[in-house]
C-alpha cells in the first residue's frame, strides 16, 4: 500500500510539471547561418514549421495558413527579409531575398548579400519576435575559417558582424 502511494505521488509531480516542460520547449528559436566568402555572404535561417504556421495567421489576407502553398512561403521570406536586416557604417546594407522552403519539421529562408572591404558591419535578427516576449534569435557567422554566434532576444539590438 505504501509503495503505491508513493508511486501515485511521483506519477502525480510528473504530470503536474508536463505543462510547464512542455511551455518551455516550444519557445520560438530561428537559427541563421551567415557564411562569408570573399566578399560573399550566404544567409539561411531556420525556423520549425510551428513557429511558421503562427506567423501566418498574424498576415493579412492568409485565410489557410498552408506551408506547401508558395504564396504563403513567399511571405515568410518577406517577412524574414524585413526582420533581418544590416547596416554597413550606420546606413542601411541591402540584402537580396532568394526564396523559402518547407522541409520537414522546418521552414528555410534564403538570402545573399555582399560584405564591404572596409568600414563596420552590423546586423539585427527580430525574426520570430513578434510571437511573443519569449523568442530566440542565434546567428552563426562562419568568416575566414571561424564561427561566431550572435545571439538576439528581446528588442533584438544592432550587433556587429566585423
Amino acid at each position: 500500500m505504501i509503495l503505491t502511494r508513493r508511486f501515485f505521488g511521483i506519477g502525480l509531480a510528473v504530470v503536474l510539471m508536463m505543462p510547464f516542460s512542455v511551455a518551455a520547449h516550444r519557445m520560438p528559436v530561428v537559427v541563421s547561418t551567415v557564411k562569408v566568402t570573399g566578399t560573399a555572404m550566404q544567409i539561411t535561417h531556420r525556423f520549425h514549421v510551428h513557429d511558421g504556421i503562427r506567423l501566418l495567421t498574424e498576415f493579412e489576407g492568409v485565410t489557410e495558413p498552408d506551408l506547401g502553398d508558395m504564396a504563403n512561403l513567399a511571405k515568410l521570406a518577406l517577412y524574414a527579409e524585413e526582420n533581418f536586416v544590416t547596416q554597413h557604417d550606420g546606413a542601411p546594407h541591402p540584402l537580396t531575398t532568394i526564396g523559402a522552403e518547407q522541409d520537414g519539421a522546418y521552414v528555410f529562408v534564403y538570402q545573399e548579400g555582399t560584405v564591404p572591404a572596409s568600414g563596420t558591419l552590423k546586423l539585427k535578427s527580430t525574426i520570430l519576435k513578434s510571437l511573443g516576449k519569449d523568442w530566440l534569435a542565434h546567428v552563426n557567422i562562419e568568416q575566414n575559417g571561424k564561427i561566431s554566434t550572435l545571439v538576439f532576444t528581446g528588442r533584438g539590438k544592432w550587433q556587429k558582424i566585423n
